[in-house]
């Protein structure tokens, strides 16, 4: 998969970054792909497999939440969707598999911000950093040695920011092209989207 995505938590907010660009084999298709969907106020995920699963599964997922709310008169908390999201992603197996990896992310008022990693297995990890695609091969040790805890949204924007430099040393397929978007307390933001070079700090401020 070489729609990578990334997700950092720290002391108040989640960072989620995703790579822009769609291939198909060798072809550079698309640069404007946002792969970072907002749920609701304050959960988001990102997402990576083949088009036609992805699209069709976050639309459902979405449609699903909307509805329950609707029924039960209440938001749904960052764990009871990811967990929602797991199980049907369990069940599926056994019909049709989604070929879907995702991380989702999330702001609660009385747990703070909170990160899942999951894929199309069905599992589920609650995680403090994690990745899929091939950035899941470059940087996976990159962010062990650098994550921390109680890190800050500027120190996780830093850590996304040597995610990227790292995949243009290693990967054959270089990508200017990511939307980053942040959760906290104060709901969803996007901190940074652009078709430019991203390791301009002026461009990440």
């Amino acid at each position: 998969m070489t729609d990578s995505i990334y997700a950092v938590q720290g002391k108040d907010c989640v960072v989620v970054m995703a790579s822009m660009h769609h291939a198909q084999s060798i072809i550079r298709q698309k640069d404007d792909v946002d792969r970072v969907m907002e749920l609701d106020n304050d959960k988001l995920w990102a997402y990576t497999g083949p088009p036609c699963d992805t699209r069709s599964f976050t639309e459902y997922i979405t449609a699903n939440m909307k509805l329950n709310e609707m029924r039960n008169g209440y938001a749904h908390s960052v764990g009871e969707v990811a967990s929602f999201i797991r199980n049907d992603l369990a069940y599926k197996i056994r019909k049709g598999p989604a070929q879907v990896a995702y991380l989702f992310a999330g702001y609660d008022a009385e747990t703070g911000p909170q990160l899942y990693w999951g894929d199309y297995l069905g599992s589920l990890s609650r995680v403090g950093k994690g990745a899929h695609g091939y950035a899941g091969l470059m940087c996976q040790g990159l962010m062990d040695k650098m994550w921390k805890k109680d890190m800050s949204e500027d120190e996780l924007v830093g850590i996304m920011k040597k995610c990227i430099i790292e995949g243009k040393k290693r990967f054959l397929v270089v990508s200017n092209h990511y939307v980053i978007k942040v959760v906290d307390k104060n709901g969803i933001r996007t901190r940074y989207r652009a078709q430019a070079d991203v390791t301009d700090d002026a461009a990440m401020a």
